[in-house]
């Protein structure tokens, strides 16, 4: 029995869910600006459809003939003197009657394009929405084979992030598709014809006037517009349609191949690995589906095209035939494609589906159960065929580019100033270390154009000149002197736009990276002056983006070629970063905040501040006193996560003056009087930390289930607090305390802190030398959340378990859990920290100096991030550090440098601070 076209369906054919629900396919109601709740916050900007830096490339195309795709215009051309005329008003040369004209053409073309003259046709459209069609006008792709690699999106772990950007791509062409911005972007191209109509007619009359025997060549300006604009378009779509087909493809191999190996236990019903290995393959064959069909720009009722429009077209009878049996062409009506494409696909999937049974003999389809690898092998590949084939008979075949058009582009100008010149502003180094970052740095940026072949020659001028800033008189970090410094240089085979600073955060990011703060450089904007009024579309840009170096020619050298984006544009994208890195393009909603501690409050605020917070007359209103300190609470671990440790005290301010108290009051009292200990735990201030939470009691014998849930972390934090300073059988009765609150309510669910608590107890234990308690707790809880399947991962768990195993000297089990552990992405600066100690412990009980050296010096990188333990943590990774070169070259100058640092943060360590922090550090620190 073969399986019938409904069978394919169910066999996840990844058709449109869009479709199959009646909605438009080209509905992007929230990337576009509008009244709708949750959109104040995002930033909106005002899209010129037809991008500016068009026209000018048109220009350039008049004189030259070089289409977009690497293809010659057969029509007569402009010269250059002629192209002047286009900024002249035709009564100045224009002969009668063609000479009425008191505007240029192209100050028409400009105002056309979108201006406060002519505004009609601006739509305000997300910021991520507006950056990725941007960098897709000029066929730059979404993200270079660099960045793609970097991100890890071929891995499992990153395959919804894959799928975001394959999305964003498809979303691009959405809004250009929707009916509204369609026609918008045809009468901004019609308007421009007709102004190239009346340039056209005086310029012929002028052709002919200037002609002595009264033969000249006509030229069709109009037609040249044509041309060049369907060119363009046709790059467009050829090359973001091939990114995301060739990326799906990439991705989707390995899952099938997966699908194809994989016996599940159960013959008559799908595991888990199954319905995910499908779930993936769907959400693939949906992206590959609205590629297909969405990434199309028609010029229907175009001037110079013979096509009407075609938007308002219904479908015929013949579109709503089921299982398209002829091939289908393309069309400009977007419902046309999806109902030809769909049919068609539901056609050639069964047809395939029944030529791989036949071939591999399966003529008892029907008993072969749902689950059975190979039968959803057969299904997987039917239907890749059958949107392939369905593919090529909508598009064509294939015509991927030999290059990035922004390549293309520099060699037909000859245009090969791709370098940068970069401005030495820092000299706190020692020479050897300045050589060595100028050679990582430069070896660094010149690995871009992964996967492109012949492009030698742009290689070669994609290079970096340097200008030391103290021998030209400039201070270092002094930004506006390099500018002043760059205006005077003479000409060099570099970018005009934008100049590089190494600056003293450059130098760290090289010499010392840490994951928010990765290999970057300082792009400074020649065109900025300090002072000038803020643009609303890059609220806070001052004048320089710091952007990752993998970045520098792929994706900002190219844009500065094609003119489509300026840093000022891309600044945005970068204040969702810690470092305030530009990293590329966001897809998630850029927001209107000017840095990233102001993005991230806000952020945390989404989640934390209650619903029932109304905004009225511009002050908070709120219902009842209980809602007001919630969002006192929420404020405070706002600022106390961005690192404001006044404004997180004093948030807490309007719970002390507030009198009505009944058991959600108190409650709330017990959660200030956490909060306030958290802060005091950041300045090591344990004993006021400890006193807070002490004062704090349940208003009767009978707690209330909110009374509990502060009792339980009460006893928490104080358990910790206890294990900080030191008094270890204290820490653990409390810590038992919270226990048996968590034990008693089994209706409140406690995991999350469950997971903290036991690793608490385990590093208690393991500085009372009793580790083997502390394994066991360990490996319940661990089993325990595997068991129930509980969200969260245990890499904490893990590690303080390695820890334990360290102290029994069990150092390969040890070792074993902690490379597990550091293969997993996602690691907290905490887990990250924990893991590099215990790892360089490990190393050097197997007198492996050099591996404990390296790890150390991680752990010093990590320590760095933190500042809760005023000296003791970092104290005792520099004196292991020392002991770990004992025996070197480094030796002698380490041990003078090192003993001043290790005295100066003794001294500065504060009495009754945090000493126990990492477990089992004092430990190495009394016994090495």
């Amino acid at each position: 029995m073969l399986p019938s076209a409904q069978d394919i369906i169910d066999a996840r054919m990844g058709l449109s869910e869009n479709r199959s629900r009646g909605r438009d396919p080209t509905d992007i109601a929230h990337l576009v600006y509008g009244p709708q709740p949750g959109k104040q916050h995002r930033l909106w900007i005002k899209d010129r459809i037809l991008e500016p830096q068009t026209l000018s490339h048109f220009l350039e195309f008049t004189m030259t003939g070089n289409l977009p795709g690497d293809r010659l215009t057969p029509r007569p051309l402009l010269t250059p003197e002629e192209v002047d005329l286009l900024k002249t008003p035709a009564s100045e040369w224009a002969p009668t009657p063609h000479n009425q004209q008191t505007r240029s053409t192209l100050d028409w073309m400009v105002t056309r394009i979108g201006s406060g003259e002519d505004s009609s046709r601006l739509y305000g459209i997300a910021k991520e929405l507006h950056a990725m069609k941007s960098r897709l006008w000029e066929g730059i792709p979404p993200l270079s084979e660099r960045r793609w690699q970097e991100l890890r999106l071929d891995e499992p772990e990153n395959f919804t992030s894959a799928c975001s950007y394959f999305a964003m791509v498809i979303d691009v062409f959405a809004y250009l598709n929707n009916l509204r911005t369609k026609g918008a972007l045809r009468q901004t191209f019609n308007l421009i014809w007709d102004h190239l109509r009346v340039y056209e007619q005086a310029l012929n009359a002028k052709r002919r006037e200037d002609s002595t025997d009264g033969a000249y060549q006509e030229v069709s300006v109009t037609g040249l517009w044509y041309s060049y604009i369907r060119a363009h378009y046709d790059l467009i779509c050829e090359n973001a349609h091939h990114w995301v087909t060739e990326h799906i493809d990439q991705i989707r191999e390995p899952i099938v191949h997966e699908l194809a190996h994989h016996h599940p236990d159960n013959p008559n019903q799908y595991d888990h690995k199954q319905r995910d290995l499908r779930s993936k393959l769907d959400d693939l064959n949906e992206n590959t589906f609205k590629a297909d069909f969405m990434i199309f720009m028609p010029t229907d009722g175009y001037k110079g095209d013979r096509l009407p429009a075609k938007d308002t077209d219904l479908l015929t009878p013949a579109h709503m035939k089921e299982l398209r049996t002829e091939p289908i062409t393309s069309s400009a009506n977007m419902m046309w494609r999806v109902a030809d494409y769909t049919e068609r696909v539901k056609y050639l999937g069964r047809k395939e589906m029944r030529e791989h049974c036949e071939r591999e003999d399966y003529r008892s389809w029907g008993d072969v159960p749902n689950n059975d690898p190979e039968k959803l092998l057969l299904l997987t590949i039917s239907l890749i065929d059958a949107q392939r084939m369905a593919r090529h008979e909508l598009r064509g075949l294939p015509q991927p580019p030999e290059v990035d058009r922004w390549i293309e582009y520099t060699r037909l100008q000859k245009n090969f100033g791709l370098g940068f010149v970069a401005y030495r502003l820092c000299h706190d180094y020692e020479p050897a270390t300045w050589d060595l970052f100028k050679r990582t740095f430069e070896a660094d940026v010149a690995d871009w154009g992964r996967g492109k072949v012949n492009i030698n020659d742009i290689r070669r001028a994609c290079e970096i000149h340097w200008i030391d800033g103290h021998e030209n008189d400039i201070a270092d970090g002094d930004i506006e002197a390099a500018k002043k410094h760059f205006n005077t240089l003479p000409e060099l085979p570099v970018q005009k736009r934008v100049f590089l600073a190494i600056d003293e955060s450059t130098m760290k990011s090289f010499l010392a990276p840490t994951v928010n703060n990765q290999r970057s450089v300082l792009a400074v904007d020649v065109k900025y002056e300090p002072g000038q009024e803020e643009n609303v579309e890059s609220p806070g840009y001052q004048g320089t983006l710091r952007i990752l170096c993998s970045l520098l020619w792929d994706e900002l050298g190219a844009m500065l070629i094609m003119q489509s984006t300026f840093p000022q544009s891309l600044w945005p994208m970068a204040t969702s970063n810690p470092e305030m890195i530009y990293v590329g393009t966001k897809l998630t909603p850029v927001l209107k905040f000017p840095s990233y501690q102001e993005t991230l409050r806000w952020e945390i605020a989404r989640y934390l501040v209650p619903k029932r917070v109304l905004d009225k007359r511009a002050k908070l209103v709120v219902e009842d006193y209980y809602i007001q300190a919630c969002f006192a609470l929420s404020q405070c671990v706002l600022h106390r996560i961005t690192g404001n440790l006044d404004k997180a005290a004093s948030s807490l301010d309007p719970i002390q003056d507030i009198t009505p108290m009944d058991r959600r009051m108190h409650s709330a009292i017990g959660y200030s009087a956490i909060q306030s200990s958290l802060n005091c735990i950041q300045v090591e201030d344990l004993s006021t930390a400890e006193t807070l939470l002490e004062d704090w009691k349940p208003s009767d014998e009978h707690p209330s289930l909110l009374e509990q849930t502060v009792m339980f972390r009460k006893h928490m934090i104080l358990g910790r607090i206890l294990r900080f300073k030191g008094t270890f059988r204290e820490s653990l009765m409390h810590l038992a305390k919270a226990q048996e609150v968590a034990k008693r309510h089994d209706k409140l669910n406690f995991d999350e802190d469950l997971r903290d608590l036991i690793c608490d107890q385990a590093d208690t234990l393991r500085e009372l030398d009793e580790p083997e308690p502390a394994e066991r707790w360990l490996r319940e809880e661990i089993d325990r959340r595997d068991r129930d399947c509980i969200p969260g991962n245990t890499y904490r768990l893990k590690l303080t378990l390695a820890e334990v195993l360290f102290a029994q000297k069990r150092f390969d089990e040890a070792e074993r859990i902690c490379l597990g552990v550091k293969s997993q992405p996602g690691l907290l600066k905490l887990d990250s920290l924990r893991l590099q100690i215990t790892m360089a412990k490990i190393q050097d009980s197997k007198c492996d100096k050099e591996g404990a050296l390296r790890y150390w010096t991680e752990a010093m990188k990590e320590v760095g991030k933190f500042h809760l333990t005023n000296g003791y943590t970092t104290r005792i990774i520099i004196l292991s550090i020392r002991d770990s070169l004992s025996g070197t070259d480094e030796a002698e100058m380490m041990e003078t440098t090192s003993l001043q640092q290790v005295n100066v943060l003794g001294e500065n360590a504060k009495p009754g601070g945090t000493k126990y922090w990492i477990g089992g550090l004092d430990h190495w620190a009394r016994f090495k």
